[in-house]
């Protein structure tokens, strides 16, 4: 009966989820501040995007180096398909953010 009494809030800057501490009232991994807006809020940082946006920038740095030491046809391709890439990336979150909701929607009666 003490689970249900728990305030629990996701930070938006790293998605964890802890326990919501009045005195306290900072994130355990990342130290962003959590107003009390936050509470009973289970919406996660997607890490997809994330992921593909980092590898999107190491890639182009990568290709960077290409075009200087070995290529610029090969190198110039390449950073075109990672600009792609990184665009690409904004609009994947739109479609998991309407599926994370469609799945909430669907599990809440």
């Amino acid at each position: 009966m003490e689970e249900s009494n728990k305030k629990i809030v996701v930070c938006p800057n790293c998605g964890v989820e802890q326990e919501y501490n009045s005195e306290f009232p900072y994130c355990k991994r990342c130290g962003l501040f959590l107003p009390e807006s936050l509470l009973n809020k289970k919406e996660k940082v997607s890490s997809t995007k994330e992921t593909l946006r980092g590898g999107a920038i190491l890639l182009f740095l990568l290709f960077v180096l290409i075009f200087i030491f070995y290529s610029r046809f090969y190198a110039s391709i390449g950073m075109i398909f990672t600009v792609i890439l990184y665009i690409i990336s904004f609009f994947i979150t739109k479609r998991e953010d309407i599926t994370e909701k469609d799945k909430r929607e669907k599990a809440s009666p």
